[in-house]
């Protein structure tokens, strides 16, 4: 899954994005600046892989699924890898974090799950609806105080010991007061 992070009003949020360069679900945005050579600038830049640069999402921005229309070029900044093409073809806004199902690779879930806009996390998924735990403890960390269980989940609901750890440590200070909410 190719994944971009786009600001409010819908443009690339580096500061040195072009603002006339727009983008929308279901269209193609073209870079207006196209070079195809494998440095920054001059293209659209995306993330190919889970381990490639994505930015934060902005308040108010969007995390898309993209797909790159014609060649696509690899660029390393400071040992960072990125992708940038002429053309992106915006898939989808990602409103949640994928099942499995949906997307059988964890390390993009994780991804999802660090970069969605927290308020976007309805509640920690179980071991049955998410089997990785790095992914439910991730979304443990970032979800909203106020949608966190009641309580620590028992060892039968929640066997991943971290998970709990880190349920129990967001209860605490929901309870006092303190922290995300």
């Amino acid at each position: 899954m190719n994944l971009k992070v786009v600001s409010s009003v819908w443009t690339g949020t580096h500061e040195a994005a072009r603002q006339d360069v727009r983008y929308a679900v279901g269209e193609i945005t073209r870079a207006p600046d196209w070079d195809p050579r494998p440095v920054c600038g001059g293209g659209l830049h995306y993330a190919a892989d889970p381990g490639d640069y994505l930015p934060n999402i902005p308040d108010g921005g969007h995390l898309l699924e993209v797909e790159p229309v014609g060649d696509s070029v690899r660029v390393m900044e400071g040992g960072v890898p990125k992708s940038k093409c002429a053309a992106l073809r915006v898939q989808r806004e990602i409103l949640s974090v994928p099942t499995p199902e949906e997307e059988p690779d964890w390390e993009v879930r994780m991804t999802i799950a660090e970069r969605i806009p927290a308020e976007r996390l309805e509640r920690v998924p179980t071991p049955e609806e998410e089997p990785d735990e790095y992914v439910r403890r991730r979304i443990a960390y970032r979800i909203p105080a106020d949608r966190l269980p009641a309580r620590v989940p028992t060892l039968d609901e929640e066997p991943n010991a971290s998970v709990r750890r880190r349920i129990a440590e967001r209860i605490c200070e929901r309870e006092a007061g303190l922290g995300r909410k």
